[in-house]
């Protein structure tokens, strides 16, 4: 017999709106017993328990038993997307919470931000047919939460391969990362900014997508591609889902304010966060320095919008 655990009371006082006797009907489990569960009363069998999580994860619930996966995506460049993961990576690494950040960039952006240049192996090694890589040789320690997959520009050499694999080369990535959900508690992906089989595989392998925006003429006017890509991965990966736009490198101007009000008139079904990242040296500092801004600087601008970004994000 088990006690409910606290991921599912935390998901359940979030979504009050859903029918205790409603999820029992569904789920097929015993009138009242999930409202006794909920109250200390009783607990639930492992197959009543299991049966409850399946129904529960049609609502969105996450199984405390693998991390949920990220994907930050943009497929403009220069829009703060890996500066954005690396932050993110390490807002929630410092509220407790353990991190692997998957670097699916062939620039190699956030392996080199960590100071990895020359690889021994990386996560495209564990992408191919045949391998006989284990996934845990692959990654880097960072520190006790946060852990690297990293990629270079041999990360591309995949590409072949899994363009030639109508069958399954489109989820090469979410084959390596069933070994590595129990492990972590977020995954998050620094996704290349493409549209290729590379992005795709981040998309499918993902349960959300963040879409970092920088508030430019030429920034808001590609979205319409990206958004394009994940309607249609959504078709096949039904776990999917936009958790919203983030605008980035924002500066105090009536260009940058009226672009983002654009924005939400163009694209009103879809969740704009509420904080921004305000454009700040101590980012960039703290990235030539091979460190996260919060650690650099906690009282930095950089610093406090992504702390309070990734609360947004966590919290709903």
């Amino acid at each position: 017999m088990n006690e409910l655990s606290g991921s599912i009371f935390k998901f359940l006082k979030n979504n009050e709106a859903l029918s205790i006797s409603g999820i029992e009907l569904q789920a097929g489990i015993p009138k009242g017993s999930l409202q006794k569960a909920i109250g200390g009363y009783q607990k639930l069998s492992d197959g009543n328990l299991q049966k409850l999580i399946t129904v529960l994860k049609r609502y969105g619930y996450q199984d405390e038993g693998g991390a949920k996966i990220m994907a930050i995506a943009n497929n403009k460049g220069g829009v703060a997307k890996t500066a954005s993961t690396v932050n993110i990576s390490s807002a929630l690494r410092n509220l407790g919470y353990k991190v692997l950040l998957v670097d699916m960039d062939p620039q190699g952006s956030a392996s080199r931000h960590f100071g990895l240049y020359e690889l021994e192996g990386q996560i495209a090694d564990a992408m191919r047919d045949g391998h006989d890589y284990k996934i845990g040789e692959l990654l880097y320690k960072i520190d006790d939460l946060l852990y690297l997959a990293p990629s270079n520009l041999n990360l591309e050499s995949i590409l072949p391969e899994l363009q030639s694999d109508d069958v399954e080369g489109n989820q090469r990535l979410s084959k390596v990362f069933n070994h590595l959900r129990p492990h972590f508690d977020f995954i998050l992906i620094d996704c290349p900014p493409s549209l290729n089989i590379l992005t795709v595989n981040c998309l499918m392998a993902s349960h959300s997508v963040l879409i970092p925006v920088q508030p430019e003429p030429h920034s808001i006017d590609g979205l319409s591609n990206i958004v394009r890509l994940i309607k249609k991965v959504s078709s096949v990966n039904p776990h999917l889902k936009v958790e919203g736009f983030f605008f980035t490198l924002v500066k105090n101007t009536k260009l940058h304010e009226g672009l983002m009000s654009t924005l939400e008139e163009e694209y009103p079904m879809i969740k704009i966060f509420e904080q921004k990242i305000r454009q700040n040296v101590a980012v960039a500092e703290a990235c030539y320095e091979g460190m996260d801004v919060i650690t650099y600087d906690k009282n930095s601008n950089g610093a406090q919008d992504y702390v309070a970004l990734t609360n947004e994000l966590i919290n709903g």
